[in-house]
């Protein structure tokens, strides 16, 4: 029987890429392989214990607390509770007709999950939803001067800039944890799958772009065939995490400008912020994807507003198989979706008055919301068709 092992700091979803990781894990099963999903958590998501799919915590939490608090730094940089873990179960697997997909590992797993893979011989395919591979922050965005970055990762221009949402201690603990993931890459053989041909334009140094490497999206399943009809919806939406550079403070902010109010649904660091700045309808803390299918049902339109190089927001071909128009910022993948006026808008999402004028627009026109819903639908299903055969042809 075939093996297939998936990698994801997160077993339950806590983001796009955790719900890509987690239907990539189903799809293979599906597919009749048998499936094993390392994870950093041990809150083991109800669509894997559907699926039957193995999952194995590898994250490894001591006894002790105090020692748990002084180690997690060190776990951070490199997680030898994991590495043994990882190592344990490769042990047991022979690697012809086993392929690993590695989707998420800087928040809980570490780069520990590559020197356990190190001189093994495995077949190692990295699902790259974010930059991390190469930058420090994994976003290319310098979160001080909100703005993208153009520096070479680890140059002496990228040591000094203070691009970190918190603070320069954090900013040299990511640049030590890419320093140590670098060395351990260098010398390890994998694949790259891009989820978006705008993100793999971002990537910038040798080390990734000369790899083999093949562009994978995300796909949706076409569960309806009826459009939505949004011109007679009144609801903005927003899904994501909320953080800065998913654009909430600026999004709120064009909200305010044009006295109007949004649905958001996600959480993060922003969550406080979201609840007291009066620009909220209503919050909906991560739900499950049939949740957000009914909410995205009720939107008139929805709003990605990405500050940085966003690779392929799950919600952007979600919505727009639904015939919902899209808002999206300039900076992000979702942008090379979108025909401006024709498919959805496209926003500087820094340009308050830009922003705030394309909100009220799609709120007062009922007649440009049917008319760009319509070519957003069937834009968006020849976009599934389209992605499902790419799917279709990988060789997984």
């Amino acid at each position: 029987m075939k093996i297939r092992i998936v990698v994801s700091d997160f077993s339950h979803v806590e983001g796009g890429a955790t719900a890509v990781a987690i239907d990539h894990a189903v799809k293979m099963s599906n597919m009749g392989c048998k499936v094993i999903y390392l994870t950093g958590d041990s809150q083991v998501g109800e669509k894997l214990l559907e699926n039957n799919i193995q999952v194995i915590p590898v994250y490894g939490s001591g006894k002790y607390r105090i020692l748990n608090k002084i180690l997690t730094p060190i776990k951070y940089l490199w997680n030898y509770s994991s590495y043994l873990k990882i190592k344990q179960v490769l042990s047991t697997i022979p690697k012809d007709d086993c392929k690993i997909y590695i989707h998420t590992w800087t928040k809980k797993i570490s780069s520990s999950l590559f020197s356990a893979l190190y001189g093994k011989g495995f077949d190692v395919n990295v699902v790259a939803h974010d930059y991390f591979l190469e930058c420090p922050n994994g976003g290319y965005f310098n979160y001080s001067e909100k703005k993208l970055c153009n520096l070479q990762p680890l140059s002496f221009s990228c040591l000094i800039s203070q691009c970190d949402k918190r603070n320069f201690i954090e900013k040299y603990i990511r640049i030590v944890r890419t320093i140590i993931q670098k060395n351990i890459i260098s010398g390890l053989d994998f694949k790259i799958c891009y989820v978006s041909n705008y993100q793999k334009k971002v990537m910038r140094t040798n080390l990734i772009t000369s790899r083999k490497d093949s562009i994978l999206p995300n796909v949706v399943e076409i569960n309806t065939n009826i459009r939505v009809a949004a011109e007679n919806n009144k609801d903005i939406v927003f899904v994501g995490r909320f953080d800065k550079e998913k654009g909430v403070v600026d999004f709120i902010n064009a909200l305010k400008r044009s006295n109007l109010k949004a649905v958001f649904v996600g959480n993060g660091p922003l969550l406080s912020y979201i609840q007291d700045s009066n620009a909220a309808l209503k919050i909906y803390k991560w739900v499950d994807r049939r949740e957000v299918m009914k909410i995205l049902e009720k939107s008139r339109f929805i709003v990605i507003p990405s500050l940085w190089h966003e690779a392929d927001p799950l919600v952007n071909i979600e919505a727009a198989l639904k015939g919902i128009p899209r808002i999206v910022s300039d900076r992000c993948a979702a942008r090379d979706t979108v025909k401006n006026n024709k498919t959805g808008l496209v926003i500087d999402p820094v340009d308050l008055n830009s922003f705030s004028k394309a909100l009220s627009d799609l709120c007062a026109d009922d007649l440009l919301v049917k008319k760009i819903s319509r070519d957003t639908y069937d834009w968006a299903h020849k976009e599934a068709k389209k992605r499902a055969k790419i799917n279709k042809e990988f060789k997984w």
